[in-house]
């Protein structure tokens, strides 16, 4: 409902995903849907882990 704090939000959420290098997860992201967010110029991209089809 509040457009300025979601943006504000997600900043602070993907600064500290980028920091700690947490593991992020999405139903709708690229296969393989697991990675790591990193800081892109002005915003964040997200990394996707290596697949690997063995166990």
């Amino acid at each position: 409902m509040d457009g300025e704090q979601g943006a504000r939000t997600r900043r602070k959420l993907y600064d500290m995903l980028a920091t700690d290098r947490i593991l992020l997860s999405g139903y709708h992201f690229p296969f393989p849907a697991l990675g790591h967010m990193e800081r892109a110029g002005s915003g964040y991209r997200m990394v996707p882990v290596n697949w690997n089809p063995v166990l």
